[in-house]
């Protein structure tokens, strides 16, 4: 779909709502319609409140930072101006370090658990390999009927 370079069209346009029912509506083969209009469903479903939550959060979390944080640096650098006039940023560094050690242990977290289904993917892809292995060594003289023959096998069991 190719839109026009319109300077005075806003972004939430109703010819572009209109253009995406129409691309989630198109016919298409093997029950993509449905697959599609099910996705769009789960986006409008699920992506909207959590988004909304998670911007929420960061709001509140926002102005908590500002209530709590703009008076203590103040308290902390009228207290420290006459010793150590900088240790408003040591302190903002040393609160920085407790995240940034949270941030670590999720990061290493997931590597385990991605080496774990790693782990588990190739153990089971060598079972299917030594299962096939092991199939191909019991018999290596057996009978594989070509298509021909798998049909003729099959007409002579009809009769």
């Amino acid at each position: 779909i190719e839109r026009t370079i319109d300077n005075n069209v806003s972004f939430f346009d109703l010819s572009h709502v209109a253009e995406t029912i129409a691309v989630a509506f198109r016919p298409r083969t093997k029950n993509k319609k449905l697959k599609i209009l099910l996705t769009l469903l789960m986006v409008f479903l699920l992506f909207g409140p959590t988004s909304s939550k998670v911007n929420s959060l960061f709001s509140l979390t926002e102005t908590t930072a500002a209530l709590v944080f703009h008076p203590l640096y103040s308290w902390m650098y009228m207290k420290t101006l006459h010793a150590l006039p900088g240790a408003v940023f040591l302190a903002s560094a040393a609160i920085a370090v407790p995240p940034s050690i949270i941030l670590l242990l999720f990061y290493i977290q997931n590597k385990i658990g991605l080496k774990n289904l790693r782990k588990i993917a190739l153990e089971a892809e060598e079972k299917k390999d030594a299962k096939e292995a092991d199939i191909k060594k019991a018999d290596p003289l057996a009978f594989i009927p070509s298509k021909i023959e798998k049909e003729k096998i099959e007409a002579g069991k009809n009769v």
